[in-house]
């Protein structure tokens, strides 16, 4: 009857607004699924680039090290082959010194015997003047 047919219609249309929502709910629930996707994509490129960027950064730690090493390495090289320079500086140095004395003492002595040969040719000198007078004395 009438009261059937209505009673029927309002079940249908909240049959047919409850398969909306059902619906609609499922649509949400898809974009949800297809948002947390790109979330859960963008998180694992994100840990990949974050475990890229780790090895990256330890690599080149790991190559400063090295370089600090073989600058280590040079700068010990360095300090050893100063060390060894200035020790043969102080022999050098102490040698000039043992020489500039030696020279000085040789410098004396020629003074010395350069006096002793002017006095002796002073001398020789007048025994040849002595030797002369007595060649015209005679």
């Amino acid at each position: 009857s009438y009261v059937q047919d209505v009673r029927a219609r309002q079940l249908d249309r909240v049959k047919t607004e409850g398969e909306r929502q059902v619906e609609a709910r499922r649509r949400e629930r898809e974009a949800e699924g297809q948002r947390n996707r790109g979330v859960k994509e963008a998180l694992q490129v994100a840990r990949s680039n974050a475990g890229a960027f780790a090895q990256n950064i330890a690599e080149k730690a790991k190559e400063q090290i090295s370089e600090r090493s073989a600058h280590l390495s040079r700068e010990i090289a360095m300090k050893s082959l100063n060390d060894a320079k200035q020790q043969e500086l102080a022999l050098l140095q102490a040698e000039e010194r043992n020489l500039d004395e030696e020279l000085a003492a040789l410098s004396g002595q020629l003074d010395f015997l350069t006096g002793q040969a002017v006095e002796f040719e002073a001398e020789q000198k007048r025994s040849s003047d002595m030797n002369v007078e007595l060649g015209e004395l005679k």
